[in-house]
């Protein structure tokens, strides 16, 4: 193990005071340096009974510093209250810039632009309440379609 982070005070890379990680998932190092999460947000009234009370989803970007014994945060957006993820869920950096945030439970899945903006957005509403775990970005679709058409011929 290379690291770990906690809250401050204790053996790991220390936490800015104002990290509010619930439920943290799919952490993603997306350099040395640089670490992409999604997490749940408590509301300012703490865990409700039963558990944790999320009010909303955010995905965090913290500089890594090892030497100075700290995770620093340098991006983060906040889903709307109605986009709560409370189980799995994640996030992924494209090569452009823009994030990918998939909200696991909730069946929801958002383009964020480096300033915050929505880029797109799709909500499965099903009986079922279908749940997105995990992502995978394609970077073409088609192409590997026509791949699993010809092998399968």
């Amino acid at each position: 193990m290379r690291w770990y982070a906690e809250a401050p005070g204790g053996a790991g890379l220390a936490l800015p005071e104002e990290a509010v990680w619930e439920w943290q998932h799919d952490a993603q190092l997306l350099s040395d340096d640089r670490l992409l999460l999604s997490s749940g947000v408590l509301g300012e009234d703490g865990p409700g009974p039963g558990g944790p009370r999320i009010e909303h989803t955010a995905v965090y970007e913290y500089e890594i510093d090892i030497e100075g014994g700290a995770l620093s945060l340098v991006w983060e957006h906040h889903s709307e209250p109605e986009w709560v993820s409370n189980y799995k869920g994640g996030a992924w950096r494209l090569a452009g810039g823009n994030t990918t945030h998939y909200f696991g439970d909730f069946g929801g899945f958002k383009e964020i632009t480096p300033d915050g903006q929505i880029a797109w957005q799709l909500r499965f509403v099903t009986e079922d309440s279908p749940w997105i775990g995990r992502s995978t970005f394609i970077d073409d679709l088609y192409s590997m379609a026509e791949g699993a058409s010809k092998a399968e011929k």
